[in-house]
């Protein structure tokens, strides 16, 4: 999370400088030879690539690279094009250093979205009324852009990612939260079964009840 938010900031840094040399007309002056006589979008790329570097050179020379531009003023060539393309540049590098446990919401196991529906469809049926299922529903999407199903299979497939729970057991938990018991002719495996059943419920309520919006 912290990669993502320094990346933003360098990137939001990189669009104002541009935006700013660009508006105050600051630019490369030609004969002039100086490591401050840059154009707009080379300040711009220093900022990018060189942010602990050219950052705060051009904020604290800001003053003086404005001086000089108001005696040799440049006007930006293709200034909205070239701002489109380092804001597209910039998206690009803000969604390669998104982490995965942003991402992971999207990125559910197919049995965590299962279990996520089965779970869904007993407390609509068992727990909740239709009106409340409603209710419910619609506050989760106006506050979350979410639907409780889906916020559901994200919690089980986040439980299923920390645990040592089988696949075959998670397939057990399935026909569980269906209603249904599961055919196991071992006693005591089936015993095993439902304590760990009951476990991964109590996990899976705890984590849909600390996403219930406020």
């Amino acid at each position: 999370m912290m990669q993502f938010i320094i990346i933003a900031i360098i990137v939001l840094s990189s669009i104002w400088v541009y935006i700013d040399a660009t508006s105050n007309k600051i630019g490369k002056i030609r004969n002039e030879k100086n490591m401050l006589n840059m154009s707009a979008g080379s300040w711009s790329i220093v900022t990018l690539g060189i942010w602990i570097i050219g950052f705060p050179a051009y904020i604290l020379n800001r003053s003086k690279l404005i001086k000089k531009a108001k005696e040799h003023p440049i006007e930006p060539r293709w200034r909205f094009l070239k701002s489109f393309l380092i804001i597209i540049f910039g998206a690009i590098l803000l969604i390669y250093s998104i982490p995965n446990s942003m991402l992971q919401l999207n990125r559910n196991s197919p049995i965590a979205d299962s279990i996520g529906t089965e779970f869904f469809n007993y407390l609509k049926n068992n727990v909740w009324n239709e009106n409340m299922t409603i209710l419910i529903e619609n506050n989760f999407q106006a506050k979350t852009g979410r639907t409780v199903q889906s916020i559901i299979s994200s919690c089980a497939d986040k439980i299923i990612r920390n645990s040592s729970y089988t696949n075959e057991e998670l397939k057990y938990f399935e026909v569980v939260f269906a209603g249904e018991e599961p055919i196991i002719n071992d006693d005591n495996k089936k015993r095993d079964v439902m304590v760990k059943f009951f476990t991964f419920s109590e996990q899976l309520s705890n984590c849909f009840n600390q996403s219930l919006p406020n």
